[in-house]
């Protein structure tokens, strides 16, 4: 391409922020607008010949109407099957399918407020992979009565597997808990009943208002320089959507007092129980003070998975032969949403089921009563600034990590930054935090059915 056709194409951005840049070496992130309102965030990384683009949708069940609860996962449903249809040796996108089977990733999935895709293929195939989730994603496209019956059938079976499960079900009684009376908080019966009633023009509309640029955000890990890799963002996705300011997600805020969702089981004989406390927003200083607490509770060593009455199951004494294999308690770490939470599940005898609240319960309570040591908060450090460099040491990963700071307002250099972020935290940090967001908690219990 030439430094003409080059320059014109990044002329169609409007830099919204600076670049950042890190010390000598440190890969510079810089962030960008398109005048369509899609977000960019550029990472060069001059070290690896793959390219890597993480994008975010962000719609959420509040986007929705509630006739059509569930849209957007059968929106997302019907997108990945024309694109598996595509990528096939025989197909439109046979290149990314040849690049796929040498371990390139093209994935597109949904989380509670966005729909994303990850991909990473060779960097000469960057713009052929931009191309195709930019056409997935806003082409003006009409599916189907077929294509919305195997994808309706497809969603009942991914929900009928979900619903069987006594830990997915369980989790879904705490979000309720926790967000309230919040659209986040939808159950399965009524994303079911939703897509029952979906026809091919309702899918139609809906992606038509819906999935638009400027509720998108992009973030690239390339080793092209920042030219050429804002001129390939913009060829794929300048030609899609009008002219408009980016969207952010809408506020969302957990409940204000501490509550408790109960159901019954047939197909269960111990209880299932998930406590769980909110946090401060995702991608911020005191997040990160928060995961932090998480680490001193649930990191190894921590006092939650070191309490035997949880980890053997409260009241079960259960054999080693059977609390390896299917722990008795498992933690839910804290990830990128609106509202952030840490929490554990615990399976228990029944009888037993209060001991086990006062038990998490009251180590909650000791991280705000600040009742930790020294030793203890160096150790939560050092395993979260682990944590992230095993977690995100992938391309692909990084991508997505900056591009959810993006999504969720966190900073876009977080991720150069974070070691030396976890660093600062303090004891008194630790403890503010959860003095502030500890004081209510939620959670979602399933008993057996008597």
């Amino acid at each position: 391409m030439s430094q003409r056709i080059v320059a014109l194409l990044a002329t169609l951005f409007m830099v919204a922020a600076t670049g950042l840049c890190g010390a000598a070496g440190e890969a510079r992130v810089s962030t960008q607008t398109l005048p369509n309102g899609m977000r960019v965030t550029l990472t060069q990384d001059t070290l690896t010949d793959i390219a890597a683009f993480h994008l975010a949708l962000v719609i959420s069940p509040a986007d929705i109407p509630e006739a059509n609860t569930g849209a957007r996962e059968l929106i997302q449903q019907l997108m990945l099957n024309r694109l598996r249809s595509a990528i096939k040796p025989d197909g439109e996108l046979r290149e990314l399918a040849e690049a796929i089977a040498a371990d390139a990733t093209f994935a597109i999935s949904s989380e509670a407020e966005y729909v994303e895709a990850r991909v990473s293929v060779p960097s000469d195939m960057l713009p052929l992979a931009l191309d195709a989730v930019a056409e997935a994603f806003f082409a003006d496209t009409q599916y189907t009565d077929e294509e919305v019956t195997a994808a309706r059938d497809q969603l009942v079976d991914a929900f009928g597997r979900a619903a069987a499960s006594v830990t997915d079900r369980t989790y879904r009684l705490f979000r309720r808990a926790l967000l309230g009376k919040s659209p986040l908080a939808e159950d399965i019966a009524s994303t079911l009943a939703g897509i029952s009633g979906m026809t091919a023009e309702d899918a139609h509309s809906l992606r038509s208002d819906l999935y638009v640029p400027a509720r998108c955000s992009i973030a690239l890990v390339t080793p092209l320089r920042e030219d050429d890799a804002a001129a390939a963002v913009a060829t794929a996705f300048a030609k899609y959507g009008a002219p408009a300011t980016p969207l952010a997600l809408g506020p969302v805020k957990p409940a204000e007092e501490s509550a408790v969702r109960v159901a019954e089981g047939t197909d269960m004989a111990l209880a299932s129980m998930v406590v769980g406390v909110p946090l401060p927003g995702y991608g911020t200083r005191d997040f990160v003070a928060g995961q932090v607490a998480f680490m001193i509770l649930g990191g190894k060593g921590g006092r939650l998975v070191s309490d035997t009455r949880l980890t053997r199951g409260m009241g079960l004494a259960l054999p080693r032969s059977v609390y390896e294999k299917q722990p008795a308690l498992e933690m839910v770490a804290p990830g990128p949403m609106s509202v952030p939470f840490l929490g554990a599940h615990i399976v228990a005898n029944p009888a037993f089921i209060e001991d086990v609240r006062e038990v998490v319960l009251a180590h909650f309570a000791s991280i705000a009563a600040g009742k930790f040591t020294e030793q203890e908060l160096a150790g939560a450090r050092d395993q979260l600034a682990n944590q992230y460099a095993v977690a995100y040491d992938s391309y692909s990963a990084r991508a997505q990590f900056i591009n959810l700071n993006a999504v969720f307002g966190g900073d876009a250099g977080l991720y150069a930054e974070l070691p030396k972020l976890v660093e600062t935290i303090t004891a008194e940090d630790v403890t503010r935090v959860a003095r502030e967001y500890f004081t209510t908690h939620a959670i979602g219990l399933q008993m057996p059915a008597t």
